[in-house]
């Protein structure tokens, strides 16, 4: 009686297993790539394994459980060979065969990194020595107006991308990243394209992570108090762009030694006449100076509240806080200013 029940159960398990398993075969054999995601891009880098390629899938959306897929892929190891390091888009309602098999192509020749604080100058710049002189200068004349909007990003391209293509991208990237932050915190003084100007003042200003947020609280509370911002990048962006458009800004762009953060050396520099002189003007420059990163937004949006109102950089790269001009003053005189 004990063997036929052993049997039995033995059976059982048998059967229960095998449906669990041909369920799990047919459920990924029967799934697609779903649509409402919000990025259809997919990133395969040299080197990753199957499984890792397969986690990345699952992660982005695209497949079901990681289990059942690496399961399926035992029984399946072609599906994953031949996968090639590429930049990808996916279609939604891919199958699963389909998905792996758009992965063998190998889908760019080289990457653009573009790094967060550059102005759309530098990005032109950066172009015209990855790319050439021509491309370079049609993505500067196609990106006018769209400062800030521009997102630091590495982009990953082909021989069939075109100015027009890249700066589509950037615009579609800087707005999926942007409208991904929770804007529910930011202040209510601020729209968003101010929003967008002051985070381009606070990527320049400030690198790390803690004095931004705190570097954000200064300048929104001198914002709101009428006070000049006095923020040197803005008055640095001024004198760059006044001494592009006297040598002319593509000579400026495809030039090697060209400052586009020149230091400010002397009353002229400083006095400049430019709306974008926060020492001379009120309020916030008309535009971004920059385009900033997601790090500098959210400094924007959840900004750290002092007593401080002025700050600097010593020439140690240490920031300096101060509650009164007198301290400010002094600390100039003990650390010195970053240059």
């Amino acid at each position: 009686m004990k063997l036929k029940i052993g049997i039995l159960l033995a059976v059982l398990v048998f059967v229960v297993t095998s449906v669990l398993y041909i369920n799990t075969i047919k459920r990924v054999e029967n799934s697609s790539v779903p649509s409402g995601l919000n990025d259809y891009t997919i990133l395969i880098t040299q080197g990753e394994t199957g499984d890792m390629i397969i986690d990345k899938l699952v992660t982005a959306g695209f497949l079901p459980d990681s289990g059942a897929m690496k399961l399926y892929v035992r029984l399946h190891p072609d599906l994953v060979k031949g996968v090639q390091a590429g930049y990808y888009v996916v279609e939604e309602g891919m199958s699963v065969r389909e998905l792996f098999a758009s992965l063998k192509s190998g889908a760019f020749e080289s990457s653009l990194t573009f790094i967060e604080g550059w102005r759309r100058e530098e990005y032109a710049a950066y172009l015209a020595k990855e790319k050439d002189k021509d491309f370079a200068l049609e993505f500067y004349a196609l990106t006018e107006g769209l400062e800030g909007k521009l997102f630091p990003d590495t982009y990953f391209i082909d021989a069939n991308t075109t100015p027009e293509l890249l700066v589509a991208t950037m615009t579609q990237t800087f707005h999926d990243r942007y409208d991904s932050v929770d804007l529910s915190e930011k202040p209510s003084t601020l729209t968003k394209d101010e929003l967008l100007v002051v985070a381009s003042l606070i990527e320049r200003e400030t690198y790390d992570p803690t004095d931004r947020a705190i570097v954000a609280g200064i300048v929104l509370k001198r914002l709101a108090a009428g006070m000049g911002l006095g923020i040197d990048a803005s008055t640095q962006y001024a004198v760059a762009s006044k001494n592009a458009d006297q040598s002319g800004v593509a000579d400026a762009i495809l030039s090697d030694d060209f400052t586009w953060w020149p230091q400010l050396l002397n009353d002229e520099d400083i006095n400049i006449d430019s709306i974008f002189n926060t020492r001379k003007y009120a309020g916030l420059p008309p535009h971004p100076i920059c385009n900033p990163g997601i790090s500098a937004i959210e400094a924007v949006i959840f900004p750290v509240a002092s007593t401080y109102w002025y700050y600097l950089t010593d020439s140690n790269g240490i920031m300096r806080y101060a509650n009164t001009l007198e301290g400010h003053n002094a600390n100039i005189a003990q650390f010195g200013v970053s240059q």
